[in-house]
């Protein structure tokens, strides 16, 4: 996923545009350990896009978080980061990145056994050929990625994910941005059931995108939730994993698999290294 702008030009644009968001200057440096979360390509582009919408008056910049197992990443996890985005637009917020979050392997080998449980490794990595699909479709319109860390709770790595973007364009800028980068954990309304802390405040603040026959609580919503609406298709990670387990690799496609996913997956089905108790 190729960046917009050249790193120098990137870095004169930072510097140029900023100065009107920033407070005094900050001596706060980014953790290693988020560093290694973020690749320097996809933190670049990220960085290159604030800067855009800064320049254009913005103050409101936002980035997604999408966690799951991703056992594996189809159409419709995309399609919920692109309806989080948009319903954001409409208040008046910028998304300047949105990241799939893949849960650990025990998680995952907890949730489907790991005779089922693709690797952590293996999900970030068809996570990103997602998302470069997506970008693909989109005239290289980079704008998802995966966060690396393996962690399940969504909330703490949208802490993370918010804390890390607004330190990293700081940075860059030469100070402290007068308007946080506040990051929004996406979710579906089945969350919110389980969970059943609808009616509180939460933050960080939370999209729930909404699903055709499951209802969302009746209550008012605390402070913090967001609700996206829009078309959506019904799409199954279990139903993905039945239809590989039968080898019917273009049923795939039909299930909301791109196609460099599903020959990623085949690579790895045909050396036994798909799933982790090959």
């Amino acid at each position: 996923m190729g960046g917009a702008f050249g790193r120098s030009s990137a870095a004169h644009t930072l510097n140029a545009v900023c100065q009107a968001s920033l407070e005094k200057p900050s001596a706060t440096r980014r953790s290693p350990d988020y560093e290694r979360m973020c690749s320097k390509q996809s933190l670049d582009e990220i960085c290159d896009r604030a800067a855009i919408r800064l320049h254009s008056g913005s103050t409101a910049l936002a980035a997604l978080v999408l966690p799951g197992s991703f056992n594996p990443v189809h159409s419709e996890h995309i399609r919920s980061l692109e309806l989080a985005r948009s319903h954001l637009a409409g208040i008046g917020t910028t998304v300047v990145a949105a990241f799939l979050q893949p849960s650990s392997d025990d998680y995952v080998a907890g949730k489907v056994g790991a005779a089922w449980a693709m690797s952590l490794a293996d999900r970030i990595s068809t996570c990103e050929l997602a998302a470069q699909a997506n970008a693909s479709t989109n005239g290289g319109d980079s704008w998802i990625y995966a966060w690396r860390s393996g962690q399940a709770n969504g909330f703490a790595v949208a802490r993370h994910v918010g804390e890390f973007l607004g330190t990293a364009v700081s940075e860059r800028c030469g100070g402290r941005l007068s308007h946080p980068i506040e990051a929004y954990m996406v979710c579906g309304v089945d969350v919110v059931l389980r969970w059943g802390k609808w009616e509180r405040p939460i933050h960080p603040p939370a999209v729930v995108v909404a699903r055709p026959g499951v209802a969302l609580p009746e209550t008012q919503p605390g402070k913090g939730w967001h609700v996206a609406e829009g078309d959506t298709q019904p799409a199954s990670s279990t139903q993905i994993r039945e239809a590989i387990g039968a080898g019917r690799w273009e049923r795939l496609l039909e299930l909301g698999c791109e196609p460099s996913v599903v020959e990623f997956m085949r690579t790895r089905s045909e050396s036994g290294t798909l799933f982790m108790a090959q």
